[in-house]
């Protein structure tokens, strides 16, 4: 069940408790600037209505699909009583403060020495094969580092790549702090973008470039890493600034912005401690229309079960919450967790990705630990998924089957749905058969 926020702030984190070196995702004093509200009409005619409380101006619209925008206040008034006068009024449907949120930010341990080559895991039975094809049992990216990702192997990617490696037929989304448009090993997986659109999304904070880096750094091109897919189509939209804070009006108008541009996945490595009406809309719009949304469990080491972490918490069909574990498949003591709502666990210690400066071997990469890591890698898998199945599953199934192929392990029982990590291998195979069942029935219906 939602908590409702009981006097306290509203706060919004990225979820970036951070291992590793230099590249530390960067928090500056909170905005002073009297930050407005958000107001949800009854219809697209109840903009006018906003006129009839004097000291406000706007309005903005932020999603025109919900009737959705931000009004900024002029007099001084406080933000409550403002969205107290305007919920009065017969158009609308509710009025809130709007909120700054912020990254997190907090002590970074030094980053734990690489873990040496582990023995293979014994392939999973696979009961119908979508091929009678020989292939590999895995295949490698001949990307330099490689190595140091040692994630992939882990989620059995390797294997899941005999199968398909190329996510491009499905438009992913970034909500985050932007992305850097230029980095060599992300340039080619990222959508096209006029220059305006990239300096207005432009990642000066680190935290959205090293999320777009494990989904989809740019496979076997003799620089840096390799995405969970290797090709892979990157849509990035900016809602924190450089010092780490921004307005939930900025995430909800990203979550509209990509649904709109047809994103069937969007990732959300931030995690709000309350409800937000607005936010949790904005969601339900885009689950609703498709989307699949893999959001941070938090890094608070606590039990969402007692006190849930949203977006991810949000019990919408398509929406999943994803926990951190470490290379021994232990759940990492930073990481939240929940029998019932968090849904699957994916690598997220000493995640080496893609960054927006020099760091790791004097390049353009830095590790970093969080479920902001973890999720996309939930979000990489379930691109995957639906270019496997041909576009045919439903952003439901792909969540269902996140838990039903995961690994299960004895140390994550009882702390996720799915008592276990993601397979990238079974849910790849999953997809295929599905959607030549789905591709079958919809023949035989013609």
């Amino acid at each position: 069940m939602a908590r409702l926020a009981r006097g306290l702030p509203l706060v919004l984190t990225l979820l970036a408790w951070a291992a590793g070196c230099s590249g530390a995702f960067k928090l500056g004093p909170r905005p002073k600037a009297a930050p407005g509200l958000i107001v949800r009409y009854r219809s697209s005619g109840g903009v006018g209505i906003a006129a009839v409380v004097a000291g406000t101006s706007g309005p903005k619209v932020i999603a025109p699909s919900l009737n959705m925008y931000k009004l900024d206040i002029e007099d001084g008034t406080p933000p409550e009583v403002k969205a107290a006068q305007l919920t009065k009024l017969g158009g609308v449907l509710y009025a809130i403060p709007d909120t700054w949120v912020s990254i997190a930010a907090g002590p970074r341990p030094r980053p734990s020495p690489r873990p040496g080559p582990k023995p293979p895991l014994p392939r999973p039975p696979t009961p119908h094969p979508p091929s009678n094809v020989v292939r590999p049992a895995s295949v490698q990216p001949t990307d330099p580092m490689y190595d140091d990702q040692w994630a992939l192997p882990h989620i059995r990617a390797p294997r899941a790549w005999t199968y398909l490696s190329n996510a491009s037929p499905v438009l992913h989304c970034i909500v985050d702090t932007g992305v850097k448009w230029d980095h060599p090993d992300l340039a080619a997986n990222l959508v096209y973008a006029s220059e305006d659109f990239k300096r207005n999304n432009y990642d000066d904070n680190g935290h959205g470039t090293h999320v777009a880096g494990i989904m989809g750094a740019v496979a076997n091109n003799r620089r840096g890493i390799s995405g969970a897919a290797w090709r892979s189509r990157i849509l990035a939209c900016k809602a924190l600034d450089a010092t780490g804070w921004g307005l939930i009006s900025k995430v909800v108008e990203c979550i509209e912005y990509c649904r709109a541009k047809g994103a069937r996945v969007i990732n959300t490595s931030f995690v709000l401690t309350e409800l937000n009406v607005a936010l949790r809309d904005a969601i339900s719009n885009g689950t609703a229309a498709g989307v699949f949304f893999a959001g941070a469990a938090g890094n608070a080491g606590s039990d969402n079960d007692q006190a849930n972490y949203y977006p991810g918490g949000f019990a919408f069909p398509g929406n999943v919450a994803v926990a951190n574990i470490d290379s021994g498949s232990f759940l990492h003591s930073s990481s939240n967790y929940g029998a019932t709502s968090v849904q699957v666990a994916a690598p997220g210690a000493n995640i080496l990705s893609t960054w927006i400066y020099r760091d790791v071997a004097n390049q353009y990469y830095a590790y970093e630990t969080g479920t902001s890591m973890a999720a996309p890698y939930v979000s990489a898998a379930a691109g995957l998924a639906i270019a496997a199945s041909g576009g045919r599953v439903t952003n439901a199934e792909v969540a269902d089957a996140l838990v039903a192929t995961s690994t299960p392990v004895p140390q994550l029982q009882g702390k996720v749905v799915s008592n276990g990590y993601i397979n990238l291998e079974k849910l790849v195979i999953w997809a295929i058969n599905r959607g030549k069942q789905l591709a079958a029935a919809s023949a035989a219906g013609r």
